[in-house]
């Protein structure tokens, strides 16, 4: 079983393709130090023989070799089987999930070998297959990306050596990233049709699947070109043969070729070779380079599965947290890896779905931590705390397993409960950082990227929060002045501020009083429920008082304080759809929790000041405009994007979907619908009906003072009895008590 260090395992690499001798050697080497055997079986002529072949054999590695279901019923023994390269569509996943086989690929490995091949064919059908006539040159040509990982990015350095001028797409990595990365981003696929070349480096599935059909094909230019060395099932046949006899400017060039290769020939003529090339076999990856890599990572992956109990789900989160220049590499990743292959490497129907969204976040988080430079410390702190975690939980999963009735596969349980423990800590750590986001200037607070990441990190919080208060029922006592057993907490500023003297507002009030004392509310985006606060205990410490923030916002108005409409909110509206109605006694730990929950909904919503503020500063004509004829609902229309709110409410939904799935440990093969904590989509709609319109209710109100002069200091009260002063501003006097209600 994986985990279960030192024992003898056979390793059978079968490849009817074989390695180049060196990579067999390089294999044999990493296989014999962990005192493996390993058995070969090399250029094999039927399925016959690798039926054979597979019997009692532990492990296997393999190229584009098939395993379906007729291998694994051979393969008793058999506990993981690993791809030597990126695709992974010969290996038969559901069948692996039947017989808990784990399957891995090892994608990135082949990536300059596969992009040399890109532009080999590329010359010689611009060169006519040098047959002397005149071709063309490769310089101030475009060429687009479909997919922007290992291999994309590899064909990309070599566009740029010759002077071309790349543009990708791929849905899994921001646009600011692919420009960082020196290409120009894409909206769409249907964008990468514009121009000259379009090169495919993407995987095969049902979203892909003769996805690249006639209406793409025939928006190429003159002389377009598509390269696919990803897989020729991408490509619609029909629809390319028919591209290929209309049009004779028309090219395609591609690692593999048909089925029934005849009609290609036929529709091209004497311009096969030339404007139609294929390979006799797939030979992106055939470089003795490359088999190397792909051959030791595969054999090297074996090995710290059945030593460690690393999976590739696990794999991936700590390569993410390599240093900057390294993560292009990891980027891939996104895509194939941490969805596709956390699925196939779990033979848990219980922890399936759950540990691929888990993987998808926690590899968010991790990217979003790297982004912020400073955080990068922390972000590999979590990490190494997460594998301490990781490997003591082994120990105990692997006790659990013997008290069984049948032996499970503990690989998947320690790979779901460990990434888990990284989403959990990950989110407590940005949750510490919230209130001050790590702000180092002005320029940071202000870039809308640095923004949108804040705003993501603070979602995992309210997520959480969520859930731990929907453990508890609706306790409306909490909420009720004069209640019979909680009797009513008097005090002046809750009578003042409009409280009913309920628990709930009194521990918010305390709650209040005492993060006063360590300066949150000094925090620009900080506003407290109740009011007036005393004064701090710390020493005055702007940078760390106000993150780096101070003077950045213009003066806040009243009207952008919405912590009343929020707390009605919440109480009347959220706690009963998100709670079972009763009564269970948990006063005090439905109050705590409820603090937890406002203010980081709080935090959130009043984040979107700096929103605004990019927003006007960055089209200061257009804001002011608007500013000046007082249109509230044009404002709202400049700083909304109805496309990413959408996205938002989903990863919203995505994230609550994995955070709060119940799992069963002593029934990990346990089948049926998933069952949740809270209903995701419901968490979605707090999002989208409540804490995003709250926000945008915040950001206008902001924008429609924001040419207001500000009042002198002098003119400033010391106490007001509604205080709406932003605490964060360098017009407010030192000795300002208290904060805006």
């Amino acid at each position: 079983m994986a985990g279960e260090a030192g024992k003898n395992r056979t390793v059978l690499l079968a490849t009817e393709k074989a390695f180049a001798a060196g990579a067999v050697a390089k294999i044999e080497t990493v296989v014999k130090e962990a005192k493996y055997t390993l058995k070969k079986l090399e250029n094999y002529k039927s399925k016959d023989d690798l039926l054979a072949a597979v019997e009692g054999v532990d492990a296997m590695i393999i190229r584009s070799d098939i395993v379906d279901a007729a291998v694994l019923e051979k393969a008793a023994q058999l506990k993981i089987v690993v791809r030597a390269g990126a695709g992974y569509d010969n290996i038969d996943l559901k069948a692996c999930e039947a017989k808990s086989v784990v399957a891995m690929n090892t994608p990135g490995q082949n990536a300059n070998a596969v992009a040399e091949l890109v532009f080999g064919m590329m010359i010689v059908s611009a060169r006519n297959n040098f047959d002397g006539t005149s071709g063309f040159e490769l310089v101030n040509r475009e060429i687009a990306f479909y997919g922007f990982g290992a291999v994309a990015r590899a064909v990309h350095k070599l566009a740029v050596g010759f002077g071309m001028k790349s543009f990708a797409y791929d849905p899994y990595i921001p646009a600011e990233k692919i420009k960082e990365m020196g290409a120009e981003p894409v909206t769409s696929v249907a964008g990468l049709f514009e121009h000259q070349y379009v090169s495919l480096h993407v995987p095969l599935t049902e979203e892909t699947k003769a996805s690249i059909n006639k209406d793409l094909l025939s928006k190429m230019p003159k002389g377009g070109t598509l390269i696919n060395t990803a897989r020729v099932e991408v490509v619609h046949e029909a629809d390319m043969l028919e591209i290929l006899k209309v049009r004779p400017d028309f090219c395609y060039l591609c690692d593999v070729a048909p089925k029934d290769i005849e009609p290609f020939k036929a529709a091209v003529g004497d311009k096969f070779g030339k404007r139609l090339i294929f390979t006799k076999k797939k030979m992106g990856a055939q470089t003795a380079e490359a088999n190397d890599n792909a051959g030791v990572a595969a054999a090297n992956q074996i090995v710290g599965f059945f030593e460690k109990g690393e999976t590739a789900a696990w794999r991936v989160v700590l390569e993410v947290l390599q240093p900057a220049d390294e993560t292009q590499d990891v980027m891939e990743e996104k895509a194939t890896t941490t969805l596709q292959d956390a699925v196939a490497q779990t033979s848990s129907r219980a922890l399936r779905k759950s540990l691929a969204g888990m993987a998808k976040i926690y590899l968010a988080l991790a990217l979003d931590s790297q982004e912020l430079g400073d955080s990068q410390v922390r972000a590999e702190q979590l990490v190494r705390e997460g594998l301490g975690l990781h490997r003591n939980l082994q120990h105990v999963w692997r006790a659990q397993e013997k008290l069984l009735p049948q032996q499970q596969p503990g690989h998947a349980i320690n790979a779901g409960v460990s990434l888990m423990a990284l989403v959990l800590n990950a989110s407590i750590g940005v949750q510490m950082a919230a209130n001050t986001a790590n702000v180092t200037s002005a320029e940071q607070a202000l870039d809308l990227n640095y923004i949108r990441t804040v705003l993501q990190r603070m979602e995992d919080s309210i997520i959480f929060s969520l859930i731990e208060r929907s453990q508890y029922l609706t306790n409306s006592a909490v909420y009720e002045p004069n209640h019979k057993q909680l009797g009513r907490f008097k005090l002046h500023a809750l009578k003042s501020a409009g409280s009913n003297g309920c628990l709930g507002d009194w521990f918010i009030y305390q709650t209040e009083c005492l993060h006063s004392q360590v300066k949150r509310y000094d925090h620009p985006t900080e506003y407290a429920f109740f009011g007036p606060l005393p004064e701090a205990s710390l020493g005055k410490n702007t940078e760390t008082e106000k993150g780096g923030t101070e003077g950045i916002l213009a003066q806040v108005p009243p009207e952008a304080i919405v912590n009343k409409k929020l707390l009605e909110i919440y109480r009347t509206k959220m706690i009963p759809s998100l709670c079972e109605e009763g009564d269970d006694g948990n006063y005090g730990s439905t109050a705590v929790q409820d603090v937890h929950v406002l203010q980081t909904m709080a935090t959130r919503i009043y984040y979107g000041l700096f929103v605004a503020e990019s927003k006007f500063r960055s089209e200061t004509e257009k804001a002011t405009a608007m500013i000046k004829a007082k249109d509230t609902d044009a404002l709202i229309a400049f700083i909304t994007k109805p496309e990413v709110e959408k996205k938002n409410v989903q990863r919203v939904i995505l994230k609550a979907k994995a955070f709060s799935r119940n799992i069963a440990l002593d029934k990990p093969e346990e089948s049926g619908p998933a069952t949740y904590k809270v209903n995701p989509e419901y968490i979605g709609k707090i999002f989208e009906e409540y804490i995003m319109p709250l926000t945008k209710e915040v950001e206008a109100a902001y924008l429609l003072a924001r040419l207001n002069p500000l009042p002198r200091e002098d003119s400033v009260q010391e106490e007001t009895d509604v205080d709406w002063i932003n605490p964060g501003s360098p017009t407010v006097l030192e000795k300002k008590k208290t904060n805006g209600s």
